[in-house]
Formats: C-alpha cells, sequence, structure tokens
C-alpha cells in the first residue's frame, strides 16, 4: 500500500507556489525605487541570494539566504547610526529606528567593504576643483557616513512573506482536500461494488 506522503502533490505544489511568490515579491521590493529613496535598487548579492528550499518530502519551505547573507538581517531591519557631534548642521542626522546598532567604540566601518558598493554604482564623484576623488577616500567618506547615519531598513521580506501567508491557508486547503480525496478513492478502490 502507498503512504500517504506520495498523495500529497497538490499540497505540494501549492507549498512551492507560496515560496516561489514570496521569493519573487522580496527580490522585487528589495529593488524597488520607495525602498531605495526613489533610486532604482542593484541586482547585487542579496538579491541573488533570495531562494527558498523545499524539505525531500516536499512539505516544509525554508528561506536559507539569511544564514548565507550575514548582511541580509541587517538590511531587512536597518541599523541605527551613532549619530553626529551636537550642533552639526548636517540633515537627516541619523537613522532613529532601526533594530541593530553600531557599537561606539569604532571611530568608523571598515573601509575595504565598500569597494564593491562603489563599483556596482558607478559612483565617480569629484571634489570642488573638478579632480576625481581618490577611490581610497570616497569609501572612508562613506564608511564615516554609514557609521554615523546608519542604514535604513527596507523592510523586503517580513511584509512580503505576511502578506503571502494571509493568502495561504485556503490555497493549502483547497489542495489537501483533493490530495485527501485521491488518496481515499485509491484506499477505498478495492472496496467498491460493482
Amino acid at each position: 500500500m502507498a503512504e500517504f506522503t506520495s498523495f500529497l502533490n497538490k499540497t505540494r505544489f501549492a507549498l512551492q507556489a507560496f515560496a516561489e511568490d514570496v521569493k519573487d515579491r522580496a527580490r522585487k521590493n528589495l529593488i524597488n525605487p520607495k525602498n531605495n529613496r526613489g533610486k532604482k535598487g542593484v541586482k547585487g548579492k542579496l538579491y541573488n541570494a533570495i531562494d527558498y528550499r523545499l524539505s525531500n518530502n516536499g512539505l516544509m519551505v525554508s528561506f536559507p539566504f539569511w544564514k548565507d547573507l550575514k548582511y541580509a538581517k541587517y538590511v531587512e531591519y536597518g541599523v541605527k547610526g551613532v549619530g553626529f557631534k551636537p550642533g552639526s548642521k548636517v540633515r537627516n542626522q541619523k537613522v532613529e529606528k532601526g533594530k541593530y546598532s553600531f557599537s561606539r567604540g569604532k571611530k568608523s566601518l571598515p573601509i575595504d567593504i565598500f569597494g564593491g558598493w562603489i563599483h556596482t554604482r558607478k559612483l565617480f564623484p569629484r571634489d570642488a576643483e573638478g579632480k576625481f576623488i581618490s577611490r581610497r577616500s570616497l569609501k572612508f567618506a562613506i564608511a564615516k557616513n554609514v557609521y554615523r547615519r546608519g542604514i535604513r531598513a527596507k523592510q523586503y521580506m517580513s511584509p512580503t512573506f505576511r502578506s503571502a501567508f494571509k493568502k495561504l491557508p485556503p490555497q493549502l486547503e483547497d489542495a489537501f482536500a483533493k490530495d485527501v480525496d485521491a488518496f481515499l478513492a485509491y484506499v477505498l478502490e478495492p472496496y467498491k461494488k460493482d
């Protein structure tokens, strides 16, 4: 006799459709201009890492990119900056909201992590005289600014998952009901009277 899990094809399909929907919408949210201060986001490592994994029997979905990319949670929830000195004339001084915060022990972030970021966005700023700023100086300025202002939360995954999860129960119920019907038809077939 066949196992019940072998009859759950429609349920597996519903879970896979749910995971695919979450993946697609999270990717769209990540590069959405609304989340990026009016600019279209860049399709980088985080965009490509957003994916799902189904268990061997296909009845459990996970999103493992949170473990693979350590900075994914910081982009999702934001990081509070340490702020500027009192009396500074800088607008938008720091991100007030954020689940995480930078420690005050350091003076700045490591500048090497911004090299690829600058290259991806093709930044070539100039000074007041019109000369190009060196890449090292630009990395230093960006690192110091991010450390002070923080990182604004993008909320690309949480709202997507919640809204898709609200729609999941009716789809899953229908799929599971069809799978149970198929299983019962298979099990009760020998007992049918002609």
